[in-house]
């Protein structure tokens, strides 16, 4: 009786581990599917760090670049307060001459071109004022040169006035930069942690369900099939039995 009951208790296994195999088997799929997702995961944190990497490389050449420029204007303007310094200075020793000679051999080494002897001082009497005046005598066309020195000096002065202009407004715009790419680097900073946040969450919660996935168990329709797998060898049993 047993003998002829064993191939339905067989067939009720058979169908009780047929019903392991398709819980476990779309648990394997589930797992699959989620490893793959975290690689992915993966592979974008990978890819987004290397091009943050980059960037920060390329804004510390920058910045490096920045303040090298900065330094050289640095110097630029040192330099101007110095030039400016000794006009001043020349312009007093100028004013200090004493003497006619002292006065023509300023003027003689500040216009080379102009002749030494062509340079005249001469002296003209006021008998209204009872007044005598010396006066300083160039050849007529050679006064032109002045001329042109005065006009280029007004000219110079105005674009020295602009570009001071144009070197503090470079100033603030620089000030600004450095607060733009300070608030870059926050702003790059924030989006790291958190997004690394964000990945390890992701990373720990799928890792947990995937071990919870990896545990075997039996769904509601396994259940059946099981039920049903042992209720037709208890039912063959009987059948055989009688």
């Amino acid at each position: 009786m047993l003998k002829s009951a064993l191939p339905w208790i067989l067939l009720a296994v058979v169908l009780v581990a047929f019903a392991f195999f398709l819980g476990n088997n779309a648990n394997k799929e589930e797992i699959a599917r989620v490893q793959a997702q975290m690689q992915d995961m993966k592979y974008q944190r990978d890819s987004i760090k290397a091009f943050v990497a980059f960037k920060d490389s390329m804004q510390n050449i920058l910045q490096k670049r920045i303040t090298e420029l900065e330094t050289d204007a640095d110097g630029l303007r040192e330099q101007v307060k110095i030039l400016e310094t000794v006009r001043k200075k020349e312009q007093l020793e100028v004013r200090m001459l004493k003497t006619p000679d002292e006065l023509k051999n300023k003027f003689a080494s500040t216009f080379p071109e102009l002749p030494e002897e062509k340079i005249k001082i001469f002296e003209e009497y006021f008998s209204r004022e009872d007044i005598s005046l010396k006066y300083f005598g160039v050849p007529l066309w050679f006064s032109e040169t002045f001329i042109i020195d005065h006009k280029n000096s007004i000219n110079y002065e105005k674009q020295r006035n602009k570009l001071e202009s144009v070197d503090s407004l470079n100033l603030a715009v620089i000030s600004l930069h450095e607060k733009v790419l300070g608030l870059e680097k926050e702003k790059s900073e924030a989006y790291r942690v958190g997004y690394d946040s964000a990945y390890s969450n992701y990373m720990e919660i799928s890792k947990l369900y995937i071990n919870e996935l990896d545990k075997p168990r039996f769904g509601w329709p396994h259940w059946a099939v099981i039920i049903g797998s042992a209720a037709a060898g208890f039912i063959a049993g009987a059948a055989i039995n009688k």
